[in-house]
């Protein structure tokens, strides 16, 4: 799916296209003929599909050229602005197209191979192949200003006035407008996967957390962090009572302890689901003759018995 200004785009699993909203400038016009469509973009009045064979075809509001593309093959991303677009092509170089009163449809020289695009207002955003960001267009919010030292990026989004770059590490840099708390990602410990970004807001995407059951107590985390830690991951959105049929008493011969069963195996103890630490028994109790008193007669007990254990 993809949304422009007032109006959405849907791509079926057939490859045609089904639009709604506001149809001022023909945005909503799909052409009939549109079967293998692989991709969709939308801009502020105008609409745009990448079809199967790398070729793109735009339609809506052409006020500035935007859904005139130029002959173009071989291309691999598409995304549409507020009055310009852009494709990415198979080796790795941006064509623009339509308003560039900015410059938004310049791609700077020197960039090297580039990964992923953006459009955003007036500005574009792209994603290099070593993993750092370029932008270039209108920068009236600083939306162009990519913070120093940004890098390990695997994703790009662009809006109108501010630009999000999504970590390695699942975290996310942003910069530009900082209006409405465009700045301001909402605390993602689990790590975000996938990012958009509209007008003055911006989306993440972050795997659902679920009870981590660990040896010190349970967490809510991603599968990821769970395994990292050791854990035991019960699923998305499950609470952390969940842990507690988890853990049980281990008996090892120094004593007992509450663990769950694979921590227990790895102390080479006895684990029992659930129970309490009262399961354990000593494999040879102090208390040999069961007069709940640890004395001397004990000890003759253990002496008449040398060599075995009753």
């Amino acid at each position: 799916i993809a949304c422009g200004s007032r109006h959405t785009l849907a791509l079926r699993s057939n490859g045609t296209v089904a639009c709604w909203g506001w149809n001022s400038d023909g945005q909503l016009d799909v052409p009939g003929f549109l079967t293998n469509a692989t991709q969709v973009s939308a801009g502020e009045r105008h609409s745009i599909a990448l079809r199967s064979d790398g070729t793109v075809l735009c339609w809506g509001g052409n006020a500035h050229g935007q859904s005139t593309p130029p002959s173009l093959e071989n291309v691999i991303q598409i995304s549409a602005g507020n009055n310009h677009t852009l494709a990415l092509l198979a080796g790795g170089t941006v064509v623009g197209w339509g308003n560039n009163d900015h410059g938004q449809c310049d791609t700077p020289d020197g960039l090297g191979v580039i990964t992923e695009i953006a459009a955003g207002g007036d500005h574009s955003v792209a994603l290099l192949d070593d993993g750092t960001v370029a932008c270039w267009g209108r920068n009236n919010k600083s939306q162009c200003d990519v913070p120093e030292g940004l890098e390990d990026i695997i994703a790009v989004a662009a809006g109108h006035q501010h630009s999000l770059a999504l970590l390695a590490n699942g975290q996310l840099a942003c910069w530009g407008n900082d209006e409405y708390g465009l700045q301001i990602p909402p605390l993602t410990p689990n790590g975000v996967i996938q990012i958009d970004a509209g007008y003055y807001h911006s989306i993440q995407n972050s795997p659902a957390p679920g009870a981590c059951c660990v040896a010190v107590g349970c967490e809510q985390m991603s599968q990821e962090d769970c395994t990292a830690l050791g854990g035991d991951w019960l699923g998305e959105e499950i609470s952390c009572d969940a842990c507690d049929a988890l853990i049980g008493a281990c008996c090892v011969v120094s004593g007992c302890t509450q663990l769950d069963e694979v921590a227990c195996n790895q102390l080479g103890g006895g684990w029992t689901s659930g129970g309490s630490c009262d399961d354990c028994q000593s494999p040879c109790p102090a208390d040999l003759n069961g007069d709940d008193l640890v004395d001397v007669l004990d000890l003759l007990e253990l002496i008449a018995a040398w060599g075995s254990c009753p």
